[in-house]
């Protein structure tokens, strides 16, 4: 059985994704392994690639239609996971796939609001520039630029800030 599952719910898929094995992630999807299928914790193949940062599986697992927004048990998504870490290719293989770029977590985070927090600056500007919702609140009533600025991040404050006032002016032109 291709999607045979251990103690914790991992797949071979998973195991292969977790550690980056591209062959052997390439040869369970294509003997049609089940790519979405969740571990314990609620990981798919897509979460923990985007974890570890293997752009080349997380290529493999969009292409073979992964569910790009299913949540782990936290709430938490691929791009989310992807932006805290800091895998620029992989949130821009992701936004390029249409994943919900505003999906929150069970805490309320969003992808912006954990590149904030770990000061991943240019993944801040990638999801701005992809439309991000900067407005969005977590269960605490933090923003994004609220995040940025309780850690002091000031190229992430004045990029937000930037962004804030750029689409503010956009909607009055709108209105005009």
């Amino acid at each position: 059985n291709i999607d045979l599952q251990n103690q914790q719910g991992e797949t071979a898929l998973f195991a292969s994704s977790l550690r980056g094995y591209v062959d052997i992630a390439r040869l369970l999807i294509e003997s049609g392994a089940n790519i979405d299928i969740q571990d314990k914790r609620g990981l798919t193949a897509l979460i923990v690639t985007s974890f570890n940062g293997c752009e080349q599986i997380a290529v493999l697992l969009l292409g073979a239609g992964a569910n790009k927004d299913r949540q782990d048990k936290h709430g938490e998504t691929a791009l989310m996971v992807a932006s805290l870490r800091g895998h620029a290719n992989i949130v821009r293989l992701l936004i390029q796939a249409d994943a919900n770029k505003d999906r929150q977590d069970r805490s309320g985070l969003t992808a912006l609001m954990r590149a904030s927090q770990y000061r991943h600056t240019h993944i801040v500007r990638l999801l701005l520039d992809s439309g991000a919702n900067i407005d969005l609140q977590n269960n605490w009533g933090w923003t994004a630029l609220s995040v940025a600025q309780i850690h002091g991040y000031n190229e992430i404050v004045q990029m937000l800030q930037q962004e804030i006032e750029r689409r503010q002016m956009e909607q009055q032109d709108i209105r005009i």
